[in-house]
């Protein structure tokens, strides 16, 4: 029987790259319309994981539906939103709580839906990490 094949990570230093200068009526457009998903391999659901697949790692805190989108939302209004926008939102948003940050990332099937991660700081983009 043979070995199945270890999960390639595509793109695993790829840059990001914070967008200045948006529109605040952009932002706020894109924030307004912004779904937050959560994730089956990183979120809790009635306290498990429904799905575990390595290497994805549950998220360290609980966040309820309404807090994820809450703190999504606020991202993008605050203008820590990627170069890339797909569709009037933007491809990557990111959010501090406490001492750990989260990537909430969309995909051009579902731009405008969005799930969230924990980063750690160096796949941050230049401008958040000071």
């Amino acid at each position: 029987m043979k070995r199945p094949k270890s999960r390639e990570i595509k793109f695993p230093q790829k840059r990001r790259v914070l967008r200045k200068n948006v529109p605040k009526q952009e932002l706020d457009a894109a924030a307004q319309a912004a779904i937050y998903a959560p994730s089956n391999y990183h979120c809790k659901i009635n306290g498990k994981l429904a799905r575990r697949v390595k290497p994805a790692t549950p998220c360290p805190r609980d966040f309820t539906l309404q807090e994820a989108g809450d703190a999504m939302r606020e991202a993008i209004k605050a203008g820590r939103v990627s170069k890339q926008w797909i569709d009037g939102f933007p491809r990557h948003v990111w959010h501090k709580e406490g001492d750990v940050w989260y990537e909430a990332c969309t995909n051009a099937g579902t731009a405008g839906t969005y799930h969230a991660y924990p980063i750690d700081v160096n796949g941050l983009p230049a401008g958040l990490k000071g």
